[in-house]
């Protein structure tokens, strides 16, 4: 699988000079399977630069795009996702099926008048839009698991298998202490080459943010470490952290890896940056 990073930021967009190393745009990331089938996670601003590459390579017309959850940095991008608009390209659109209203009725009303120019109906390509299961199921050649996480209003986590190799991706989640849900997610994780993990605070910063659904990146490592994880990219960056905070952070967190005796990998996950899983 080769995954790549096309938004990294939570909350809002945050383009500018202190962000142009990891970028400022929400959150999306592509994975493309050994069969050369593209899936996508989320569909923040950073989806817009992922359709101009795909505009630009005419055999690739199909893809899916799975959600986990429609809070709107997830989901604001899809309006500009170019392929859209092609009547070429077949687009499978899948939320979470716990939402409160159907996954189409949540993308209408983001592009309804005043709001947006164009309404969800009049975009050209074949779009199908649904949800998806609560656990393992088949996706083309790669076998895929959901995962409930904790975030107000709900949020999903996924995990993707082929020929042996995993990638977790588990934005918007609020780790919890010891426990059962603890537990649970470090099962989740087990043994994954890559876990792509919100880590929007410090450990300064958490106690102000209880309950907005978010963690700390000291909490992503833990589980990270606890699960036999290969390497962890923080994600779901704070829209006022800048390059330089992301990188002193991991600094300072790969110092304290290696005294320890850990051989797991932390990266910052970087806009625009590959990754072979």
């Amino acid at each position: 699988m080769q995954v790549t990073f096309w938004g990294t930021r939570g909350t809002v967009p945050v383009p500018g000079a202190d962000t142009v190393r990891y970028g400022g745009n929400t959150t999306c990331i592509s994975v493309l399977t050994a069969a050369n089938e593209l899936i996508i996670l989320d569909a923040g601003t950073g989806i817009r630069n992922l359709g101009k590459q795909i505009a630009g390579q005419s055999g690739l017309l199909c893809a899916t795009l799975f959600l986990s959850h429609s809070h709107w940095d997830h989901i604001q991008g899809f309006p500009l996702f170019a392929p859209a608009y092609d009547a070429r390209f077949s687009l499978t659109v899948l939320g979470c099926a716990t939402h409160s209203m159907s996954l189409r009725s949540i993308l209408e009303r983001q592009q309804d008048s005043p709001v947006f120019p164009v309404p969800l109906d009049a975009l050209h390509a074949d779009i199908d839009i649904g949800d998806y299961c609560m656990d393992w199921f088949t996706h083309g050649s790669v076998k895929m698991r959901t995962a409930p996480l904790h975030h107000p209003g709900g949020s999903c986590g996924f995990r993707i298998e082929e020929q042996g190799r995993a990638l977790v991706f588990m934005t918007d989640n609020e780790l919890p202490g010891p426990g059962a849900e603890w537990d649970r997610f470090v099962a989740f994780c087990g043994g994954a080459d890559l876990l792509v993990h919100d880590a929007q605070y410090t450990d300064a910063e958490l106690d102000a943010h209880r309950g907005w659904g978010h963690s700390s990146i000291t909490q992503a490592i833990a589980l990270a470490n606890q699960a036999g994880v290969k390497r962890l990219a923080l994600f779901h960056h704070d829209p006022d952290r800048t390059d330089d905070d992301l990188e002193g952070l991991v600094a300072e967190r790969e110092s304290s890896l290696h005294r320890a005796g850990s051989s797991l990998c932390v990266i910052a996950a970087a806009e625009g940056e590959t990754r072979e899983v």
